[in-house]
């Protein structure tokens, strides 16, 4: 059996996973991806900064996530696809947006104030408080 040498997986689920990347991605655009999605705490440490936005994650194959934000106050969403990429030791992200522009660039600033200021937990996460500065949106 062949393996690629950077994931140790037979060759072909290699090549079906960078496949289904590609056709999953077609109108997707690359886009910075923020640790803080993946905590265990995403949705409390979100709630802080966005009360209207919710969050829903799911795995879709072993190593792409989906993460889909929606403010239905405002009307936009946007869905992250996240596949880690073993060769580059780093997680790529893919995004479309819908009903707006905006949502990720702001969910991205909230999370890198977030980590600067130690990635602390909100109230309502049973931990550490933490309260963000006020934002625009």
């Amino acid at each position: 059996m062949v393996t690629d040498r950077d994931t140790c997986l037979p060759v072909q689920q290699v090549s079906f996973a960078d496949a289904l990347v590609a056709t999953l991605t077609a109108k997707f655009v690359r886009a910075v991806h923020m640790d803080g999605i993946d905590h265990q705490h995403v949705d409390a440490i979100l709630r802080a900064g966005f009360p209207t936005v919710t969050h829903r994650r799911q795995s879709l194959v072993w190593d792409i996530d989906e993460h889909v934000f929606v403010d239905h106050s405002a009307g936009v969403g946007v869905r992250v696809l996240a596949r880690w990429d073993d060769r580059t030791g780093r997680t790529q992200a893919h995004i479309a947006e819908i009903g707006g522009i905006g949502l990720w660039d702001n969910i991205v600033a909230y999370f890198a104030e977030w980590e600067l200021a130690g990635r602390p937990l909100p109230a309502d996460s049973s931990a550490v408080t933490w309260s963000p500065r006020a934002r625009s949106r």
